[in-house]
Formats: structure tokens, C-alpha cells, sequence
């Protein structure tokens, strides 16, 4: 008698193929550690991050500082395909652009959405235990959202200030 399976097929290799899959999307976003400080306040002071979270902001920093660049130089926010691949220039303006593709971090999903020059960035915590973050921009400057546990939402934590110490995830083109 022989044994089929169906479906996926053989169950330890399909878990091989989620573990190295995994492991691979890690080693890609691990290639761009850094020893970046990474800090955030709400108006009650300093907010302890966890590592994840510090990576996840520095992401969304850098984001900020491409879609500004979009903003003076094309007069529109960019998607977030465009900072990755980096932006269509007008002229011959280097801009900036994503050092590394965000859909690589194995803890967090970004998304952009743009509408003219305004633009919304999220970072949202693919595990429990992680706060989200939320940029939202109609100008130059963002209003930057945080929940410790979960998406973020215009409703959380306001962040009066985050700021990258050291490396950053955008670079110029």
C-alpha cells in the first residue's frame, strides 16, 4: 500500500520551506543592521524601545526623508516602490531612496499610501509583543504615531520627537 499526501505535500519539508524562507527575508534585513541610536518621546518623555521597534522608526525616518525629497523636487510623495527603486528624477537632482527594501524586515509590514504631496506611512508589527508606528503627512513634516502593542492609529501615542544617531536607511542615489 502506498501513502499519498496532498495539499503541501510532505509536511517537514513545507516546514523547511517556511523556516528557510524565513531565515533568508532575516539574513537580508540583518545585512543592513547598524549600531544607529535610535530615540522616540511622547509628552510623557522617553518611550524604551525595543531593537525591532528602533529599526522599524529608523525605516520610517528614512521615508520621511525621501518622500520630503519627492515633495520639494517632483512635487508629489512617492510610493513606497518608487524610494525603493528610487525616485524618477525631473532633472539631474540626486535624490534619496531606501537603502534597503523594507519587505525584507522579518518583524514589520510597511505600506505608503499618497495622495498629491501628502503622504502616510505605516510600520506595522508582524508579531505580538511589537509597537506600530504611523507617519502621517500633508506637509513637510510628519505627525508620527505609536501603539506599544499592535498598529498605530492617529488615536495613539503622539510622538513629540524620534531622531537616528549613527547610520541611516536612506542614501543618495
Amino acid at each position: 500500500m502506498s501513502r499519498h499526501s496532498h495539499g503541501c505535500g510532505n509536511p517537514n519539508r513545507a516546514r523547511m520551506l517556511v523556516f528557510l524562507s524565513t531565515f533568508l527575508s532575516s539574513l537580508a534585513w540583518a545585512q543592513f543592521s547598524t549600531s544607529a541610536k535610535v530615540t522616540a518621546e511622547d509628552a510623557h518623555g522617553q518611550i524604551r524601545l525595543q531593537r525591532p521597534e528602533e529599526l522599524a522608526l529608523m525605516m520610517l525616518s528614512a521615508i520621511q526623508v525621501a518622500e520630503r525629497e519627492c515633495q520639494k523636487r517632483l512635487e508629489v510623495a512617492c510610493t513606497l516602490e518608487q524610494l525603493v527603486n528610487g525616485p524618477p528624477g525631473k532633472d539631474k537632482w540626486r535624490m534619496y531612496k531606501l537603502k534597503v527594501d523594507p519587505a525584507t524586515d522579518p518583524d514589520y509590514t510597511y505600506t505608503v499610501s499618497v495622495n498629491g504631496r501628502a503622504w502616510q506611512a505605516e510600520a506595522r508589527p508582524k508579531r505580538a509583543g511589537l509597537g506600530g508606528f504611523l507617519f502621517v503627512s500633508k506637509a513637510m513634516m510628519p505627525n508620527a504615531y505609536y501603539k506599544p502593542a499592535g498598529p498605530a492609529t492617529v488615536k495613539d501615542f503622539m510622538l513629540m520627537g524620534w531622531g537616528v544617531d549613527g547610520d541611516s536607511f536612506a542614501v543618495i542615489q
